[in-house]
């Protein structure tokens, strides 16, 4: 994998809602020499945003008009999805780049911007459950050669 050095952050607001959109900024970066392109997993915002779109769909959306661009969600929180949907959805949208995705995943800010209300604080343990179970998925889920290189899962520390 190549390194970065220079990437979009795209937040999926309002014009930017539109998939078709996101995925003409995206080949256009990657036409002009840019590096990656990675959108917000956003759950709550404010006005005032009118629209936002869903960073997996318009993920797929940059990986199908898109051919060198790493691409990814700017951190997913996993305490506010399915763990195992994640896992599908990432194992699926990194065979359609032909593994070019970098997954973005944390614990996400709970308090009162929710407009679901309040969050419940997710104990080490289940995070732990949480991204081994991820890493199963996605270590079994490229099987053939035309999908690109094996997930990987490389953890970070801020």
């Amino acid at each position: 994998m190549n390194r970065l050095r220079s990437a979009l952050w795209l937040p999926l607001f309002d014009d930017l809602a539109d998939p078709r959109v996101v995925a003409r900024l995206a080949a256009d970066a990657e036409e002009a020499g840019w590096d990656g392109c990675f959108v917000w997993d956003q759950l709550c915002w404010r006005a005032p945003v009118q629209q936002v779109g869903d960073p997996w769909i318009a993920l797929a959306a940059i990986a199908t008009k898109t051919e060198r661009l790493r691409l990814g969600p700017m951190v997913s929180p996993l305490p506010r999805r399915r763990p195992a949907k994640v896992a599908r959805e990432t194992a699926a949208l990194d065979r359609l780049s032909g593994g070019r995705l970098t997954l973005g995943v944390g614990m996400a800010t709970c308090g009162t911007t929710s407009s679901a209300g309040r969050c419940s604080p997710m104990p080490v343990l289940c995070w732990s459950l949480i991204t081994s179970a991820l890493s199963k998925t996605l270590s079994t889920s490229c099987s053939t050669p035309d999908c690109g290189s094996s997930p990987r899962i490389q953890p970070t520390s801020t």
